[in-house]
């Protein structure tokens, strides 16, 4: 079935680049980069691993403060083990005492504040792009990311022809759904569904996250369907 040593080595690619979602693939390779410069201040680099390789991994993170450091020296011991080397016992007693020492006095963690969803309509509601490459429709996009809990994958992903209405969307009481694509969750691509009810009363709101749906459906038809033809111009 292979073709040469190229289709094998392309095969192998796919391989790897599937075994994490894209939004993870990017956070994992910044860390790694992290790692990389922490242990070039020791002038050690970070293959093979050793005792005094995570102590100094681990003393860069705790001068650096980093609430993270688990993660990154969990991180390098998951690296070291995809290219071949062995995690020996005394290496993850290292690695246990390196953790409890950087989160020792750390205090709690900062909690994110809840989104003001009820400020949403207040966003400047233009259908141009507010950065280049960005969505049209921005304010539609963030009301719609939202109310949906959308990572910035999952947002990106979503197409008009994974949105469902039920009922008569120029009156109150309109029920969207959203089928989501794409999931850091669901790397079996089975899909997840989820649906939200109108919030207008009398007038359509801009925070409503049923009618930010419609407005982006109608915003897409007119840009894409409505256009004139370089023939009518």
């Amino acid at each position: 079935p292979w073709r040469d040593d190229a289709d094998r080595q392309a095969a192998l690619d796919a391989l790897d680049r599937d075994a994490h979602a894209p939004s993870t693939l990017h956070s994992m390779q910044a860390k790694l980069r992290t790692i990389g410069r922490a242990l070039a201040t020791w002038s050690l680099a970070p293959l093979p691993p050793s005792v005094f390789k995570v102590r100094a991994l681990a003393a860069s993170l705790k001068r650096g403060r980093y609430r993270s450091s688990a993660s990154y020296i969990y991180l390098y011991k998951a690296e070291c083990q995809r290219r071949g080397h062995s995690w020996h016992d005394v290496l993850q007693r290292t690695l246990r005492d390196a953790i409890r020492s950087c989160e020792r006095g750390l205090g709690p963690p900062t909690r994110a504040k809840p989104l003001p969803f009820a400020q949403l309509g207040r966003l400047p509601g233009g259908h141009a792009p507010w950065i280049a490459g960005g969505p049209i429709g921005p304010r539609n996009a963030v009301v719609i990311g939202s109310w949906w809990m959308l990572r910035e994958m999952e947002l990106s992903t979503v197409r008009a022809c994974h949105i469902e209405l039920e009922g008569n969307w120029r009156q109150p009481g309109l029920v969207a759904r959203l089928t989501l694509p794409t999931s850091k969750n669901d790397s079996a691509a089975f899909g997840a569904t989820r649906s939200h009810r109108c919030h207008c009363r009398t007038r359509a709101l801009a925070m409503c996250p049923a009618h930010a749906l419609v407005d982006q459906i109608l915003l897409l038809s007119c840009l894409l369907y409505t256009s004139p033809s370089p023939r009518d111009s």
